[in-house]
C-alpha cells in the first residue's frame, strides 16, 4: 500500500505534527455464501516542515533513469565483471543512498521527480541533479531546461557516464534465453541524449572512455570507466579540471591487457564548472530523426562468442514488456510561479559536469567524493568557488584551442524502444508525443480531533463568561 500526503499550500510554513488513521476493511467469503468482514486500522504521524528556501532544495532526476529488467543497460564500471548490469534503478535509497544521507546531514531536502521535466516548478529548487541518465529526454524538456537555467536561474549537476559505439559492441553476446544476440541499448549514460540536452548551453562529452587514479588537492580519486568533456564556455571565471587518465575504451576495443605499471596516461578534462552567459544561450536544432551509427551488428557474428572476452561475464537475461505511455499534451509548470519564492531573470544558472557517477554511488565504489559534491552545490546553489577548485583550474589551456566537436552517435540496433518511455515504441528513431504531468487525486479526508476541539472551545466560553463576569 502506497500512501502519499501533502501539505496545503497556505500551511507551507507551518512546522510540527500531523497524526491520524487511515482504516481499511477486508471482506472474505465464507463457504455458506456469508462474509467476514476484518477491519485494520494503520496510525500515521508525519513529521512537517517549513517549506525550505530555494538553495536548499534539490531535485533528483529519476525519470531519466532505466535499469535491467527490461533492457540490456550495462553496467558504469567495466572494470567490474563480477556484475554486468545497471539493475540497481540509480535511485536515492538504492545505490546513492549514502549520497543522499550525507546531504540530509547537510540540511539539503531532495525530492524526487518521476515526470518529465515539464512537470516541475524551476522557481522552487536551487539545483536539478541528473546522475547517469540512460533514457533520451522530450524535446519540450529541452528548450523547458534551456529557459529553466537562462530565465529563473536553475542550477544543474551532472554526473555522467561512458559511451562508446565500438565498446559497446564489444560486449555483445548470445542470450540463450531469447536465443538472439544482444548489444547493450546504451552506455552507462546515454551521452548522444546528454548532449542533445546540453546544446542549448554550449556543451558536449565525447565518447571518450577513461578510467584511472589522481589526486585532487589531498583527495586520492578513482575515474571509473568515465567520459570526458568536449565543448564547453570558455570565459575566465568558469573551471575546467584535467586529470591524467588512461584510456580504457582503447584497451577493450583492441583487447589487450596493459599492466597498470606500462599504461600510458593523458591529460583528460573531466569536470567543469560553468556560470551561464547571455552568450551561452545557443540554439536548439533537434532533427526530427535520431542520428544513429552501424557498429557493424551482425546475427551471424559470433566475434564475442568466446567467454574470454575482457569486458563481458555471460548471463541469461530475461525479457519483459513495458507498457506504453500514454502519448498525451503537457502542461506547462513554470508558469505556476509560487509567492515567496525566488524569481529573478536577471540571475542566470550555473551548470557542473563530471563526466562519472561512480564516485558518489554506494557500488562497487573505489575513493567516495560526497566532499565534491558539496562543492558542487556551493557552487549551482550560491555561486560559492572553493578555493581548491580554483587551483585546479586549467581553462586558461583551452582557450585558443579549437575543442572536441565530433559528437558521438546512437546505435543503430539499439533496443531502447522497447522500454523507453520517450522513444516511440513503433519507430526506434523517432520520440513520442510528451506525457501528461500526473494529478495526485487525494481521498477525501475526515478529521478525527472533533472531540478536542469542541472540549477547547467548551473552555473558551467559560473564560468569556469569567471575563464578562470581573467586567
Amino acid at each position: 500500500m502506497l500512501i502519499g500526503t501533502i501539505v496545503n499550500d497556505k500551511a507551507c510554513f507551518f512546522e510540527g505534527e500531523s497524526k491520524g488513521h487511515i482504516t481499511v476493511k477486508i471482506q472474505t467469503s465464507q463457504f455458506d455464501d456469508t462474509f467476514n468482514t476484518t477491519t485494520i486500522i494503520f496510525p500515521i504521524t508525519v513529521k512537517i516542515v517549513s517549506k525550505p528556501p530555494r538553495h536548499k532544495r534539490i531535485l533528483w532526476d529519476q525519470f531519466h533513469n532505466l535499469q535491467y529488467p527490461p533492457g540490456y543497460i550495462p553496467r558504469d564500471n567495466l572494470r567490474i565483471k563480477s556484475d554486468p548490469l545497471d539493475w540497481r534503478s540509480d535511485h536515492i535509497h538504492t545505490n546513492y543512498r549514502d549520497m543522499y544521507q550525507h546531504l540530509r546531514n547537510l540540511g539539503y531536502y531532495i525530492d524526487t521527480l518521476g515526470m518529465p521535466y515539464t512537470c516541475f516548478n524551476a522557481s522552487n529548487y536551487g539545483t536539478l541533479m541528473i546522475v547517469d541518465p540512460e533514457e533520451e529526454f522530450f524535446d519540450e524538456e529541452i528548450y523547458k531546461l534551456q529557459e529553466d537555467v537562462f530565465e529563473f536561474g536553475l542550477g544543474i549537476i551532472i554526473f555522467a557516464d561512458w559511451y562508446n559505439s565500438s565498446v559497446m559492441n564489444k560486449m555483445k553476446f548470445f542470450d540463450e534465453n531469447t536465443r538472439e544476440w544482444w548489444i547493450p541499448d546504451t552506455g552507462g549514460s546515454n551521452i548522444p541524449a546528454l548532449n542533445d540536452m546540453l546544446q542549448g548551453f554550449g556543451i558536449s562529452l565525447t565518447d571518450n572512455v577513461v578510467e584511472g587514479y589522481f589526486r585532487l588537492g589531498e583527495h586520492n580519486m578513482y575515474y571509473a570507466s568515465g567520459s570526458t568533456l568536449g565543448l564547453f564556455p570558455k570565459h575566465p571565471d568558469n573551471i575546467v579540471i584535467n586529470a591524467k587518465l588512461n584510456d580504457q575504451g582503447a584497451e577493450i576495443i583492441n583487447n589487450v591487457n596493459i599492466a597498470a605499471y606500462n599504461r600510458i596516461k593523458t591529460k583528460y578534462p573531466i569536470i567543469g564548472l560553468f556560470q551561464m552567459h547571455p552568450i551561452d544561450r545557443k540554439t536548439i536544432s533537434i532533427p526530427r530523426l535520431f542520428g544513429v551509427i552501424n557498429t557493424g551488428n551482425d546475427v551471424f557474428d559470433t566475434s564475442n562468442i568466446n567467454i574470454s572476452n575482457p569486458i563481458l561475464n555471460k548471463r541469461v537475461l530475461l525479457e519483459s514488456n513495458m507498457k506504453s505511455v500514454t502519448e498525451i499534451r503537457d502542461t506547462n509548470y513554470n508558469s505556476k510561479i509560487e509567492p515567496g519564492m525566488f524569481h529573478d531573470k536577471n540571475k542566470l544558472g550555473r551548470i557542473v559536469l563530471m563526466g562519472d557517477s561512480n564516485c558518489i554511488d554506494s557500488t562497487f565504489t573505489d575513493k567516495y567524493c560526497l566532499w565534491l559534491l558539496k562543492a558542487f552545490l556551493e557552487y549551482t546553489m550560491n555561486s560559492y568557488t572553493s578555493s581548491l577548485l580554483k587551483q585546479l583550474n586549467s581553462i586558461s589551456l583551452y582557450s585558443n584551442i579549437k575543442t572536441h566537436q565530433t559528437l558521438p552517435r546512437r546505435v543503430k540496433n539499439s533496443r531502447l524502444y522497447k522500454f523507453s518511455k520517450v522513444v516511440k515504441p513503433t519507430n526506434s528513431l523517432k520520440k513520442r508525443h510528451i506525457q501528461s504531468c500526473e494529478e495526485l487525486i487525494f481521498n477525501k479526508h475526515y478529521y478525527n480531533n472533533l472531540s478536542k476541539t469542541v472540549l477547547n472551545f467548551a473552555a473558551f466560553l467559560n473564560k468569556l463568561q469569567e471575563i464578562n463576569y470581573n467586567l
